[in-house]
């Protein structure tokens, strides 16, 4: 009995480094996404992929979550982070971070008013399985933010060609990959 009793401790305690392992990993990755977009970029799970948007004939159900970079404000400064958002109810974001357990909670900052809820084991286990189609889908939002960003600024050098050239715009994209404008109005300059 003793025999069989090891054996099963032995592969929950496997199942828990892996876990473990996992979470390292997914934490990484969406610790890497939250630094890369700007706070409020979202993404719906997409229920077509995965087969159960039918809830009824002709009705389709619509996500129940989506993952969002969001920020959170402690007494001492702000963190980004990616995180799973409920759509419906208390929209209480959490976490995917590298560095705490699955299904926990810390303060950022050790700040008592900015309590962070940790994604659950689950939730780490289906950003990984998912995680060819979430890349995609939060590469397409920086696309679409880009170009948006480029038409912008595509608008202001038109609007400084037909003022009779007393407007020139210089974008510099350094090595940090910001985006800096520099104007240039009847000989004063403003960045």
């Amino acid at each position: 009995m003793v025999r069989y009793t090891e054996k099963l401790l032995e592969k929950g305690e496997e199942r828990k480094r892996l876990t473990k392992q996992l979470a390292v990993l997914v934490g990484a990755v969406a610790e890497d996404i939250a630094k890369s977009l700007p706070v409020g970029t979202r993404t719906y799970e997409d229920y077509e992929e995965k087969g159960i948007v039918q809830i009824g004939p002709g009705t389709k159900r619509p996500p129940n979550l989506f993952l969002q970079v969001v920020e959170i404000n402690s007494n001492i400064g702000t963190a980004k982070f990616l995180a799973h958002v409920p759509i419906w109810g208390k929209p209480i974001p959490k976490v995917f971070v590298s560095d705490k357990e699955p299904g926990s909670h810390f303060f950022l900052d050790n700040d008592p008013r900015a309590k962070v809820y940790v994604a659950s084991t689950e939730d780490y286990l289906r950003f990984a399985n998912d995680l060819p189609q979430i890349a995609a889908r939060f590469e397409k939002k920086a696309d679409e933010l880009s170009e948006t960003l480029r038409e912008a600024f595509d608008r202001l050098k038109e609007i400084a060609s037909t003022e009779a050239n007393t407007v020139s715009v210089r974008v510099t994209e350094p090595e940090t990959k910001e985006i800096k404008v520099y104007a240039k109005v009847s000989g004063r300059s403003a960045e």
